[in-house]
């Protein structure tokens, strides 16, 4: 063999190619955080414009409220006094859960530990904790019954003979469950929507944290 022959045969051989971005554990976490910072601020702009919304409507109740009790005492005055208050609570208390719910957000550290981050994201993002449902179920109580003289008043006193209150009350109970019911339906379905796929990343995310750490 000649070295021209050589030379054409050197010309064939191509250097190995590698990739100059690596995928790993390390980056598929920097991605999954990215994910989650994105879902953390749009929940939040939702929050802040939630929460304008019940502040200004807990102001119109409280002028109402201040209102009512400078009135003077007639026959119903005691029973109108204490039904704005309980209107009042509801919106103060679903204010006041908007607040801190973005309070949390607002505080979340994402420069953590991945393994202590994670626990803390899953906990964020499963539909709803025990103390989730026990506030929501305050919040919808409170608004029930302060609801329930102006729907239920409204009908009584103008469609509905007095033998027939009672069904008109059991009616709007159950119009006000279904309402409860579908409310949850509609956030469950924005939730499997925008937040469980992320759940099931982070707990994917967290299984493959401890099979590393098992082979280690």
């Amino acid at each position: 063999m000649d070295w021209n022959d050589m030379r054409d045969e050197l010309r064939k051989i191509k250097a190995p190619q590698t990739r100059s971005d690596p995928r790993g554990p390390a980056s598929a976490g920097a991605d999954l955080i990215e994910k989650l910072k994105t879902r953390d601020a749009e929940e939040q702009a939702k929050l802040r414009q939630s929460r304008f919304l019940f502040l200004v409507a807990t102001s119109l109740m409280a002028f109402v409220f201040a209102g009512l009790c400078l009135l003077p005492p007639g026959p119903l005055h005691a029973l109108r006094v204490l039904h704005q208050a309980v209107l009042l609570a509801a919106f103060v208390y679903i204010t006041l859960g908007l607040r801190k719910k973005s309070w949390e957000l607002s505080k979340v550290d994402y420069t953590r530990p991945v393994r202590a981050f994670l626990e803390e994201a899953e906990r964020r993002y499963v539909f709803m904790s025990f103390r989730d449902y026990l506030v929501a179920f305050v919040g919808l109580l409170l608004l029930g019954i302060a609801s329930a003289p102006y729907v239920v008043g409204l009908f009584l006193s103008r469609y509905v003979d007095p033998r027939y209150y009672p069904v008109v009350i059991v009616l709007y109970c159950l119009f006000y469950l279904l309402v409860c019911v579908m409310g949850f339906y509609f956030t469950y379905q924005n939730w499997k929507r925008d937040k469980a796929p992320l759940l099931e990343e982070i707990r994917r995310r967290e299984s493959a944290l401890q099979e590393e750490g098992g082979a280690a």
